[in-house]
């Protein structure tokens, strides 16, 4: 999957099409302290080719160090469904949820 600046899907039931704001990241920079490490989780939308749009995820650790480190990432696209406007967070124990906007066209 590739990155573009803004991918524009058609919607079923209006005449304008939908911006996926892929130019951006999403909601917010969740942030969590725990003893050993601080984390930042975060999203944004990606296309999945010309036929649907996906939602990037990403744990950054020791965002304040000289080096941060991308600790693990991943890309939510299961189906040809096209998904935008993540929101992700993390608990205390570093579970990560994500949520999304979804859409199926007919």
């Amino acid at each position: 999957m590739r990155w573009r600046r803004h991918f524009v899907f058609p919607s079923r039931d209006l005449p304008s099409k939908l911006d996926s704001l892929a130019d951006r990241m999403m909601y917010r920079l969740a942030y969590r302290n725990f003893t050993d490490h601080d984390a930042l989780v975060v999203n944004h939308s990606i296309t999945g080719g010309s036929s649907n749009v996906g939602v990037r995820w990403y744990e950054i650790r020791n965002p304040n160090a000289a080096t941060p480190t991308l600790f693990q990432q991943g890309t939510f696209a299961p189906d040809s469904n096209f998904r935008w406007m993540g929101s992700i967070g993390m608990d205390k124990v570093g579970n990560i949820a994500m949520v999304t906007a979804s859409r199926e066209l007919v």
